[in-house]
């Protein structure tokens, strides 16, 4: 199975890398036997994969599989925090753990709560679809809120998304 990631201006395929101005490295042809769910950039231009529940490292034409003792499950999101060894995962079911490539990966869901969420299922947990680093904090997009902590901190604080203080019905 071929392994297509595509670079975001839509740049015609070759099989050689190639460097968006972003600082981000697109390599448009790869192959890992089975399709992507999720990656992120690291520091030196390499790409971090997820496939399903399997971690891949891309540097220049090369794949390595990854050795992550995360639990079973999809891996949905990968993102870099602070720096390499501040990276994060969402594994479906399972919840978002911190670690990075040559470290134990540790749970990191205290403070993600939505109490509208809860109202549907009080079970469920506010499940991330991007986390960025500002320079100073994290800041995670999560159906169920926006959230923001230190990268030496394990707690997420959930942020105000009402401009009018009122009740925000989308979070």
């Amino acid at each position: 199975m071929l392994f297509t990631i595509l670079n975001v201006a839509c740049r015609p395929t070759t099989d050689v890398i190639e460097k968006a101005p972003t600082t981000h490295a697109f390599a448009l042809h790869a192959e890992i036997g089975r399709d992507a769910q999720a990656f992120t950039t690291l520091s030196d231009q390499t790409l971090l994969i997820a496939a399903k529940d399997q971690l891949y490292l891309l540097e220049g034409a090369d794949i390595t599989e990854i050795e992550a003792p995360l639990p079973p499950g999809e891996i949905t999101l990968l993102a870099r925090g602070s720096s390499d060894d501040d990276l994060y995962a969402w594994v479906h079911g399972k919840g978002l753990y911190a670690g990075s490539l040559d470290s134990e990966w540790r749970p990191v869901n205290d403070g993600l709560s939505s109490p509208t969420l809860a109202l549907f299922n009080p079970d469920a947990m506010p499940t991330p679809q991007s986390i960025d680093f500002d320079g100073e904090e994290l800041w995670m997009a999560a159906i169920g809120g926006l959230y923001k902590k230190l990268p030496e901190e394990s707690r997420w604080t959930p942020q105000s998304t009402a401009s009018s203080g009122a009740l925000n019905p989308i979070f």
